[in-house]
């Protein structure tokens, strides 16, 4: 016990030392001071403050804007009522709360924009009186200025506005920017050409020196479709542009409005260095064929690689005969098994004796032919 008393008396005499000898003066300022504490709640308070302040501004705003936005909306709308009310009336007055409203910039491009989601969905003296008020309101000159504008979005809302408007006086503007190096801005004056006169819009292709992209080909076709056809006088001369694009795009419009009187332009393009072109001639001269034209297609099946060479098989159906048997016996020997099938079909379609030339073959060399002849009877038989 006492070997264990002094032990204790030891150990707790040195933490004893070494606690009396912490140094407290120096170990309490890792703690911060009242004061500080009051600085840093005080901050704190001060920032929530600003942001609750921030968040009300921000929402009280943003409400402000939706009002006055709805406000203008319900302005349009009830005043596009009133001109539906009387379809007999060939002008209406533009309401004076509308003139006082819309000193705004924002103001004023909010009602373009009303006016323009309506005028896409009346027609007659509807449609022409929002016309009327969009120049009454002197938003016209609003649309006109963004055609000038850097920002390419803003350029496109622009012609958007004034090709809806039918602002045919700003024609030469938006006809120029067809080129425009930006491609978004391109495809909108082109589409608004189009809109505006129809197929004499198309004459932008004389000048257009940037890609006409598939999309944008596609988009042209289709709105070319919604409309009245009116010929396509400059035609030839778009089949031998330096622009391949415009080829292509020309070449497209022969084959869907049938325009035989390019047939030689078209067929020159057969021998044109860019393949897209190339596979696009074999198409529109399927469609506008004579009786040339099978013969053309299998002279220029010689140079073609294999996408274009399986175009011209899938086209000739459309326009060989008996004439084509020798040409068509000989690609049964073609190496891609694609260019046989192909090959094989239109034999058998378009040849008198195609079936039997067929069933031989099958039987003389089995791989293949025998599967070859097969798969074309049970077609046929379909």
């Amino acid at each position: 016990m006492h070997n264990v008393k002094d032990s204790f008396d030891f150990f707790t005499s040195d933490y004893a030392f070494v606690f009396l000898n912490v140094d407290y003066k120096n170990s309490t300022a890792a703690f911060p001071t009242p004061e500080i504490l009051y600085a840093c709640s005080l901050v704190f308070v001060v920032v929530t403050l600003l942001l609750v302040g921030v968040t009300f501004y921000t929402l009280n705003k943003k409400k402000q804007k939706f009002n006055f936005n709805n406000n203008i909306r319900l302005g349009v709308e009830q005043w596009i009522s009133e001109v539906i009310s009387d379809p007999a009336a060939r002008s209406v007055a533009v309401p004076e709360n509308f003139m006082v409203l819309f000193k705004k910039p924002e103001a004023r491009q909010m009602m373009i924009e009303e006016l323009v989601r309506n005028k896409s969905s009346f027609l007659g003296i509807v449609s022409d009186n929002i016309i009327q008020l969009y120049y009454q309101l002197g938003l016209n000159v609003d649309s006109r200025i963004k055609l000038d504008d850097k920002q390419t979005h803003i350029q496109c809302q622009g012609i958007h506005e004034l090709c809806v408007m039918e602002q045919k006086d700003q024609y030469g503007k938006i006809y120029h920017l067809t080129n425009s190096k930006n491609s978004d801005v391109r495809l909108e004056a082109q589409t608004a050409v189009i809109q505006l006169y129809g197929f004499t819009g198309l004459r932008f292709l004389d000048v257009v020196s940037y890609p006409i992209t598939e999309f944008q080909q596609l988009k042209l076709l289709e709105m070319l479709r919604q409309l009245p056809f009116t010929g396509l006088p400059t035609l030839d001369s778009w089949l031998q542009s330096k622009n391949d694009t415009v080829i292509s795009f020309a070449l497209k419009l022969a084959q869907h409005y049938k325009q035989v009187q390019v047939h030689k332009e078209a067929a020159v393009c057969l021998q044109h260095k860019n393949e897209a072109v190339r596979v696009q001639a074999v198409k529109t001269l399927a469609q506008i064929a004579n009786n040339t034209t099978a013969n053309l297609l299998t002279e220029a099946y010689q140079n073609e690689r294999f996408t274009n060479r399986l175009n011209i098989l899938r086209e000739l159906p459309k326009i060989a005969s008996d004439a084509q048997r020798d040409f068509l016996i000989v690609q049964l020997h073609e190496g891609h098994e694609f260019l046989k099938l192909a090959a094989a079909k239109v034999l058998a379609k378009c040849t008198s004796e195609g079936m039997e030339i067929l069933e031989a073959k099958g039987q003389e060399d089995p791989i293949p032919y025998k599967q070859i002849y097969l798969h074309v009877k049970a077609e046929r038989e379909r």
